[in-house]
């Protein structure tokens, strides 16, 4: 196979899977306490991005992994907006999935790498740096749209978004961690770079998110 076509339809895979999460498990974990969902899919989304990066091996793939997965999220502007919140409840998960894409592309060459207290600390991190430029992005949207969200309406529902969500979540992108590390290439998804999956899984992603 066409070596371009392989890493093209890698990264469409890869957006489509997030996509499919994001519609199914992110969607039914709305049902629970606030902000659940949002501990649940940074660390699936480090964990997908680390498969991604040891099949593609670049920054730039995961990034536009982010952007595929955002784009398919957008979806969601097609449907009537949210009784309450408007279509922010739209653009805020948009931005919350470009955020956590950029922090772990930046970041997932330690993860993938030989030493697991590096990989560790650099979740850590991530779980914690991305909601810290998340919550100022709540601050200015408040500032221009009067949209007060839940981890901005004190500082204690500030830093418990930063820093008990952001262990809880880092704790739970650790476990997948090392269950990366455990299987190694043995979970290649070598299929991913078939067109022939990819299209299909990126059909199947869009289909889902207007549904759910």
């Amino acid at each position: 196979m066409n070596k371009k076509i392989a890493f093209w339809s890698s990264i469409v895979f890869f957006g489509a899977v997030w996509g499919i999460a994001e519609a199914t498990v992110g969607y039914a974990l709305h049902v629970l306490p606030t902000l659940t969902a949002g501990m649940v899919m940074f660390a699936f989304a480090s964990f997908l991005l680390t498969r991604a990066w040891n099949k593609t091996g670049s920054k730039s793939a995961l990034l536009a992994i982010g952007l595929i997965a955002a784009a398919i999220k957008a979806l969601d502007f097609a449907l009537p907006p949210h009784p309450i919140y408007g279509f922010v409840k739209v653009v805020n998960p948009i931005f919350g999935i470009l955020l956590e894409s950029l922090v772990l592309s930046a970041l997932v060459p330690a993860f993938a790498g030989k030493k697991p207290a590096t990989g560790i600390l650099a979740l850590a991190g991530a779980s914690v740096s991305w909601r810290l430029v998340f919550l100022g992005y709540l601050v200015a949207q408040d500032a221009v749209f009067g949209t007060v969200s839940t981890q901005i309406q004190s500082l204690e529902g500030a830093l418990s978004f930063v820093v008990m969500d952001g262990a809880v979540s880092a704790g739970l992108a650790i476990i997948l961690y090392g269950l990366n590390r455990l299987v190694g290439h043995r979970l290649g998804w070598k299929w991913a770079s078939s067109p022939l999956l990819a299209v299909p899984a990126l059909a199947l992603a869009l289909v889902l998110t207007f549904l759910l």
